[in-house]
């Protein structure tokens, strides 16, 4: 009777248990419920005080077009007098840094993770993405991990960096 109950709570808390399952569940849920609610938001001041609440640093000046997408809470810096399109995907797991008078046009996807494709396990590499300032990135460019775009860059559509 005592290692059934032993066996029941190693299964709620162990590292690939019930509890931690469930708290993966609610941080997914409430950022899918973060991106919905800055997708409606019609002002920039509500999206800013939004993102400063889940550690989403947005300067002054700084534009957030509806349907931007977030794959994390924290870790971004957007500058200021910045422009994200619509439909952009911004993953911000590893860190992710957006200088000032940066455009970003429709469909610009940024990665911070990915796979090792040379990994037999196909673990998981990733590092941050440095955006300096007076970019401009077109529509539908790809920007993979450990890139860093310098001043002055432009990146022309359908890019792969």
């Amino acid at each position: 009777m005592h290692d059934n109950r032993i066996k029941r709570f190693y299964y709620f808390f162990k590292p690939n248990g019930f509890i931690r399952r469930f708290l993966i569940q609610i941080y997914l849920i409430s950022l899918h419920l973060f991106n919905k609610i800055l997708h409606i938001l019609p002002f920039e001041l509500w999206k800013r005080c939004i993102c400063g609440f889940v550690g989403i640093k947005l300067n002054k000046g700084a534009t957030l077009c509806s349907g931007v997408r977030f794959m994390a809470f924290g870790k971004c810096i957007i500058g200021e007098r910045t422009l994200i399109n619509r439909d952009c995907l911004l993953d911000n797991r590893n860190g992710l840094q957006i200088g000032s008078d940066v455009s970003l046009a429709t469909g610009v996807k940024i990665f911070t993770q990915g796979h090792d494709v040379d990994d037999e396990n196909f673990k998981i590499i990733g590092s941050s993405v440095i955006i300096e300032d007076h970019v401009c990135v077109f529509s539908s460019a790809l920007i993979m991990p450990n890139i860093k775009l310098s001043k002055n860059c432009v990146v022309y559509a359908g890019s792969v960096v």
